[in-house]
């Protein structure tokens, strides 16, 4: 997509992390982390315990989703004025969202 807006920087087989360095700050990776590790603890802490666990996971799967709507944003207006580094950045950052809503989906789902 950057070479087709003629900002060819970013070869298609390198990764996020390896795109002119660290795209993703280690504060970014260091929050995407702990939110999987308290998924990981609520379900642990309420085996046995859907309900439990279904009232502890969905505030983090909703504020996930306003986290994915916050970046789509971000990343509209990113576009929109051309900003092509920022873009890259928040379509990164959308991916570990996406991913984390995708985990919780499934649990949630499990749970049922």
């Amino acid at each position: 997509l950057l070479e087709l807006l003629g900002n060819p920087q970013v070869e298609s087989s390198t990764t996020l992390t390896e795109a002119g360095g660290s795209i993703l700050d280690m504060d970014f990776l260091k929050q995407v982390m702990e939110i999987r590790e308290e998924v990981d603890f609520i379900l642990l802490s309420h085996q046995g315990e859907e309900k439990d666990a279904d009232k502890a996971l969905k505030p983090l799967w909703e504020e996930n989703l306003n986290k994915i709507e916050h970046v789509c944003k971000e990343l509209s207006d990113a576009f929109e004025a051309g900003n092509l580094e920022q873009a890259l950045q928040l379509a990164g950052k959308l991916q570990y969202w996406n991913k984390i809503d995708e985990t919780i989906r499934e649990k949630l789902n499990d749970l049922e």
